[in-house]
């Protein structure tokens, strides 16, 4: 499905039903597979995400706000929204409540919300942020979670926030990762935006999971991620976790939590595990994730979680992030990747030639981009829920929930990411 439209059904010898239409469309089935609902989209209503109706010129280059309003300025209020409950043709009711024309004076791009967009879960696209007055903006991104194999779980997305001063007319583009899927034999790809990819040898081996950032400079095409003047140009991002590898219930690892400044190592489990050479290692501030071979393949890098190994199990790959973990091999599951706040203690930024500014942490210059822009009133938390100042907390305090105003630990799913402008 697309922007207004449903997909079309496969043409296999059997039957398959096409997607119903929405805001963005169903997908249609194959081999008789039905297809697949439609959203809905109500300006003003939280959740949804309004397109920039001057930037999107096709169905390919659709750009999306995060603002739940319009940019024609036309919203609802008191909106409610239910699915599943018309039968027959679609129907419309308009009804007059008062005459009055005054109109609701709201900021209605005060907060954006952003989410994975892409036609696929594997293909996303990045998205603008036109910054609409001059003033101080928190932005909060979330890491997307590995690939998972029943309920041998992936390592989960991290946590990156801070305030920043930014200029009316400022263009940021966010690049949101998404977590790989977990339905089929085949989902050993890794998430877009930079995760690993598993393999499956006999059994189950996963991706890691895309990280989430937001970056001065975008790439020449919407769907790409992995340009260096792009990648380098990074100012916050919320590391990806690392996939899963399972084998049996004796032989399996989790995937690596998403970092703060230096990823989770990914867990043997089961009775009777692999050696922990074989597990994927987290990415750090200066360099991608390992595991004990000198087969640099398996290696994370800037931007990129490490492809597994290719035994004849199953392996996990690495999480993207600043740096991405480690792919694991021989049943073992991929490292988490690291996150990075421009201006946050114990970060290390990057020249604008993409090298790392220093070898260790020594002073704040060295955390921030050489674009200049700087956060300040940092937060980083890893999957695990430990925050990160220059070293990991003691005790897990989680993260804040991008969905609700609940605590979690880590970030499962997809990545997600939040701007809301707090004044000038």
């Amino acid at each position: 499905g697309g922007f207004g439209y449903g997909g079309t059904s496969g043409t296999h010898v059997q039957s398959e039903g096409g997607g119903g239409s929405g805001y963005y469309g169903g997908g249609g089935g194959h081999d008789i597979g039905a297809g697949g609902g439609g959203s809905s989209y109500i300006s003003g209503y939280e959740g949804c995400s309004s397109i920039d109706t001057k930037l999107s010129v096709s169905q390919e280059e659709i750009i999306h706000t995060g603002s739940a309003y319009h940019d024609s300025g036309y919203y609802f209020m008191n909106t409610e929204m239910k699915g599943n409950n018309n039968t027959g043709n679609g129907k419309a009711k308009i009804t007059l409540l008062s005459t009055d024309n005054t109109l609701e004076k709201i900021n209605y791009k005060k907060k954006y919300n952003y989410y994975y967009s892409g036609t696929t879960i594997l293909s996303g696209r990045y998205q603008i942020f036109s910054v609409p007055t001059t003033g101080t903006y928190k932005i909060e991104l979330w890491g997307a979670q590995g690939g998972t194999y029943s309920s041998i779980l992936g390592g989960l997305g991290g946590y990156t926030s801070g305030e920043i001063e930014l200029n009316k007319g400022t263009k940021l583009y966010l690049y949101l990762g998404s977590m790989p899927g977990d339905t089929s034999f085949n989902n050993d790809t890794g998430g877009w935006n930079g995760g690993g990819n598993g393999y499956n040898g006999s059994y189950y081996g996963r991706g890691g999971g895309g990280s989430t950032d937001i970056r001065t400079t975008k790439t020449t095409s919407v769907s790409m991620w992995n340009e260096l003047d792009s990648l380098k140009s990074r100012i916050m991002v919320a590391a990806g976790g690392g996939g899963s590898s399972y084998y049996s219930g004796a032989y399996y690892s989790t995937g690596g939590s998403a970092g703060g400044l230096i990823g989770h190592i990914s867990e043997k489990r089961g009775s009777s595990g692999r050696n922990d050479t074989f597990q994927g290692t987290g990415g750090t501030q200066v360099l991608g994730g390992f595991y004990n071979s000198n087969n640099t393949l398996y290696n994370g890098g800037f931007g990129y979680g490490g492809t597994s190994g290719t035994h004849a199990q199953s392996e996990g790959g690495g999480g993207s992030g600043w740096y991405g973990g480690g792919g694991g091999y021989d049943i073992g599951a991929g490292g988490g990747g690291s996150s990075y706040i421009s201006g946050h203690a114990g970060c290390i930024g990057v020249t604008s030639s993409g090298t790392a500014k220093a070898d260790e942490y020594s002073e704040i210059s060295d955390s921030v981009s050489y674009s200049g822009y700087k956060f300040v009133n940092t937060q980083m938390i890893d999957g695990s829920g430990y925050p990160w100042t220059t070293i990991k907390s003691e005790s897990s305090s989680g993260m804040p929930s991008p969905i609700s105003s609940s605590i979690i630990t880590g970030n499962s799913g997809n990545g997600y990411a939040k701007i809301t402008y707090l004044g000038s």
